[in-house]
């Protein structure tokens, strides 16, 4: 915390506040001291006040020379969004407060869509507000002193883009009768109904100008459609015309805003639409592996001559003690149903699997799993559907067949 000359506080250009009441926070200082200090930034030889006018100006009337401040470096944004908001948690700003506030945004260049960005308020509230300005001054200060509400205005935003001095003698209207916001709508629905019919012909004697057709028809929808384009291209290049290099600056500022704004949530989209197809391909392989796994062991086990040949290398790989076990096994199997039998077969896997290594256990699970590959092959139980009488082959990426890696692993298993 530093204490700085009080001479040397401005204030913030940012100020909505228009009047301060300090004489009960003046006894409150004369009675506590100051609480908190100021909040302020630095600036081009003075502090520029973000937090505390109300209390800069009890402290200016005891004669405070020197004051703790809370020294901030900050931009103008922040500073702006700061001074807003602060502000608006001690007391409600009035209507006109912010009314100016969002005018002086808007001169300064900024966009009704920037100010209720930063702010979090609706764009179209933010224009309400800088349209009362277009009123006559007994219109406006009726808007100040709350007889006629923003929302008043709201309702007349059509009438003010067309005619402001129609729009004041509805607004004149509207406090003289005191109708209601809904009442209000209603007054203008015949007149807005007046302005888009003669806008329409307007547009038809526009239409004409910018066409080489003689004579321009506007009632069929694609025919309106078709009017309504061109005379948007029309107001684009005219708006354009009128543009200052600071005004075009500030809109093409907005419209990267609004396209990188645009671009990020596809990106945003995107992703999640990517992760939803990655999570639906994973759980449709697992699926797929499964039914995999369960077909190939029920192909297994339902082949005499499959589980004989598993027998057989069971046997093979087994110590004298292990098979005389298994032989045991076997012939009580033998007096019971198959489900048993298939049992000690995968109890016979399963023995192997802990008395070999893992790559003998590799090379026979692949040799298990080939040999009932080319069972289904020799019966033909899978076969090409352009050669369906030919003795089916499968080959590896090599060329090699499998029959041949089946030999192959059949004599390593033996001879290891």
């Amino acid at each position: 915390m530093d204490a700085i000359s009080i001479d040397q506080i401005k204030p913030s250009p940012y100020q909505l506040r228009l009047s301060f009441k300090v004489e009960d926070l003046k006894e409150e200082i004369e009675k506590d001291g100051l609480l908190s200090p100021l909040i302020v930034r630095r600036k081009d030889g003075y502090y520029e006040l973000i937090d505390g006018q109300r209390r800069l100006e009890a402290l200016k009337q005891l004669g405070w020379k020197k004051v703790p401040v809370e020294i901030q470096e900050i931009d103008d944004k922040k500073a702006r969004l700061m001074v807003y908001k602060l502000n608006s948690i001690r007391e409600s700003y009035t209507t006109e407060e912010k009314a100016r506030y969002f005018k002086k945004l808007h001169d300064e260049g900024m966009t009704f869509y920037q100010i209720g960005k930063e702010l979090s308020v609706d764009d179209q509230w933010v224009l309400a507000h800088i349209n009362v300005f277009k009123f006559p001054e007994d219109v406006q200060n009726a808007v100040w002193s709350g007889e006629l509400s923003i929302s008043h205005v709201q309702r007349l935003e059509p009438i003010i883009g067309a005619n402001i001095q129609d729009a004041t003698k509805i607004a004149r209207e509207v406090l003289l009768r005191r109708i209601s916001v809904s009442q209000t709508e209603e007054l203008v629905k015949d007149r807005k109904e007046a302005i888009e019919k003669a806008r329409v012909e307007a547009a038809k004697k526009a239409i004409g100008v910018m066409t080489p057709i003689a004579e321009v028809k506007l009632e069929a929808p694609e025919e309106l459609e078709k009017a309504a384009e061109a005379l948007r291209k029309e107001a684009i290049r005219k708006r354009e015309e009128l543009l200052t290099p600071k005004e075009k600056a500030r809109l093409e500022a907005e419209k990267k805003l609004k396209e990188e704004e645009r671009r990020k949530r596809e990106q945003e989209r995107k992703k999640q639409e990517d992760e939803e197809i990655r999570k639906r391909l994973e759980a449709e392989r697992r699926k797929i592996e499964e039914e995999a796994r369960k077909k190939v062991r029920e192909e297994i086990l339902s082949s005499p001559e499959t589980m004989r040949e598993m027998v057989e290398e069971v046997e093979s790989r087994l110590s004298s003690q292990e098979t005389v076990e298994i032989e045991e096994r076997a012939r009580q199997s033998a007096e019971e149903i198959l489900q048993p039998l298939k049992e000690a077969i995968l109890k016979a896997e399963a023995d192997i699997q802990e008395a070999e290594s893992s790559e003998k256990r590799k090379l026979l699970q692949n040799y298990m799993v080939l040999g009932s590959i080319l069972t289904l092959l020799r019966d033909k139980r899978v076969f090409c559907l352009d050669h369906p009488n030919e003795q089916p082959m499968l080959l590896w990426p090599c060329g090699t067949p499998l029959s041949k890696t089946y030999d192959q692993l059949k004599e390593k298993l033996r001879t290891s």
